[in-house]
């Protein structure tokens, strides 16, 4: 039967958890930073120690609300992530890269006197 430990905040309550035959362990990331707790180090420690340990359990991380956030659960070797519609929208648009884009579509437009391929 596979088990959820929910509202884990500390390496310590993770590593209980682990021992308790938790198989998931669900983190709520804004709640650890509203809260003054380094979440980025608290979820690298857990996954490190599941790792070391050979642990089968993973890490669930939720309540994203910016894309730091998910970055860092990802790099840190999180494989389970509950996201937002509106954090994966940051995390896949950008107006940088709209801007460029449209300069490069421009710089076609002109070079090449057409609006497309087929013209």
């Amino acid at each position: 039967m596979h088990t959820l430990a929910t509202a884990v905040y500390s390496t310590s309550q993770a590593i209980m958890a682990t021992f308790l035959a938790q198989n998931i362990l669900r983190h709520i990331l804004y709640r650890m930073d509203n809260n003054g707790i380094d979440a980025k180090k608290v979820i690298t420690e857990i996954q490190q120690f599941i790792q070391i340990q050979k642990i089968n359990s993973k890490i669930l991380a939720a309540s994203f609300k910016n894309t730091h956030q998910v970055v860092d659960c990802l790099l840190a070797g999180i494989t389970a992530i509950t996201l937002p519609v509106n954090v994966l929208h940051n995390m896949v648009n950008s107006t940088l890269a709209d801007n460029a884009i449209n300069d490069f579509y421009r710089d076609w437009q002109q070079t090449y006197n057409r609006t497309n391929l087929a013209d």
